[in-house]
């Protein structure tokens, strides 16, 4: 079996980590075990670290991690209760944030441009995979609610949009995306985030831009679980969901694998 340290080193390269200046610590977070079984979650959250060790997992893969760039707070209340978990499982914490947003063949954002049938996708800043968020065109343009509707199903989230026109461009930024609503050029696209303000939603209505919101969490699922599969691959060790949608109903995934064909890997 591989070590801790070369699978961090493989996805460090996999997702060129060293390209991005990110305020999470991409990569090896926590060190602990390893086993024949590694969790693929979203967050750290507490209910991922428990599903883990419920699973026999002691590798957790994530988006979000527990360790930012700049925080001061101390290891107090849920994020002391995060780590004294880890640490009590022995589980290795290994997190990916903006490097795996950006990643152009299998990451959050190409994997939902994919979802919808987008082409000729790439970066909001034409080849410069650090402005993180993605275009793409819809040969045959759709209606905002059928898009609605298929990435609903594909994800399992409950997706809801500003208003129902005909869009052909689209523009992708999971998690919260709001801020490209900024662009000047942003008019006559589709926004599909994962979350955005009430405030950012009600400009968003009344200017009459399409948006589609999935969910913070329900957006950034598909890239976690496509570099998770990348993992299972290289190193014949299993990946196990633990997936839930905080903003909506949680998704069946146990640590048997059931709910495994939710989270499709688009290639």
């Amino acid at each position: 079996m591989a070590n801790i340290s070369e699978i961090a080193a493989y996805c460090d390269r996999l997702l060129n980590c060293g390209a991005f200046h990110d305020v999470s610590l991409n990569g090896l977070q926590v060190a602990g075990g390893l086993s024949e079984r590694f969790g693929a979650a979203v967050t750290a959250s507490l209910d991922a670290i428990r599903s883990a060790e419920e699973c026999g997992c002691k590798l957790l893969l994530v988006h979000h991690g527990i360790i930012w760039k700049g925080s001061q707070s101390p290891y107090a209340g849920p994020a002391k209760a995060r780590l004294k978990a880890l640490f009590d499982a022995d589980i290795t914490l290994l997190a990916y944030h903006l490097p795996l947003d950006a990643q152009r063949d299998f990451g959050n954002n190409a994997s939902l441009l994919r979802a919808v049938g987008a082409s000729g996708c790439d970066y909001l800043t034409p080849g410069d995979p650090a402005s993180v968020g993605m275009r793409g065109v819809l040969e045959i343009p759709s209606k905002v609610s059928e898009l609605a509707a298929l990435l609903s199903a594909y994800l399992d989230c409950k997706a809801r949009y500003t208003i129902d026109s005909t869009v052909s461009k689209i523009a992708v930024c999971s998690g919260s995306g709001s801020f490209m609503l900024e662009d000047p050029a942003f008019s006559d696209e589709l926004l599909i985030t994962g979350e955005m303000s009430e405030q950012a939603w009600h400009l968003a209505a009344e200017m009459r831009i399409p948006v589609i919101v999935l969910g913070h969490d329900p957006s950034e699922q598909l890239g976690i679980w496509n570099l998770a599969g990348k993992v299972e691959e290289q190193f014949s060790i299993e990946r196990v969901p633990l997936f839930s949608d905080p903003e909506g109903e949680a998704s069946e995934a146990d640590c048997r694998g059931q709910g495994q064909g939710s989270f499709i890997t688009l290639q």
